[in-house]
């Protein structure tokens, strides 16, 4: 059965379709409506309850090209969160960029 959708719900999930198609890697936050998920699924997006940056329940749109290349990276034995923290944790190293700003600043600093 077909949902007919409301306007205001109808530019929810065009809004939605629009940050994740924007978004970088395929993947955007999308609102915690069930209409825009339902939306979103029937137009051929994955929608998933994921975490945001502060640990907080979110939800993320996807596009179906965004989740095989996930999908590619777990068979390869990467991580499949596209949360920094989680790939930050599983790869831990040390700070390159930091000591080498820190050396240029010691290096350039009037004594």
């Amino acid at each position: 059965m077909t949902k007919i959708f409301t306007p205001t719900e109808t530019a929810a999930i065009l809004r939605a379709m629009q940050d994740i198609e924007l978004g970088n890697n395929g993947w955007s936050y999308v609102p915690a409506d069930p209409a825009v998920h339902a939306g979103l699924q029937a137009a051929g997006y994955v929608v998933l309850r994921s975490t945001d940056g502060h640990g907080q329940p979110a939800w993320k749109g996807y596009t179906r090209a965004a989740q095989e290349s996930l999908r590619a990276d777990r068979a390869a034995g990467l991580p499949v969160s596209s949360d920094y923290r989680v790939f930050r944790q599983q790869h831990a190293m040390p700070d390159y960029e930091g000591a080498i700003l820190a050396r240029q600043e010691r290096e350039t600093m009037d004594w």
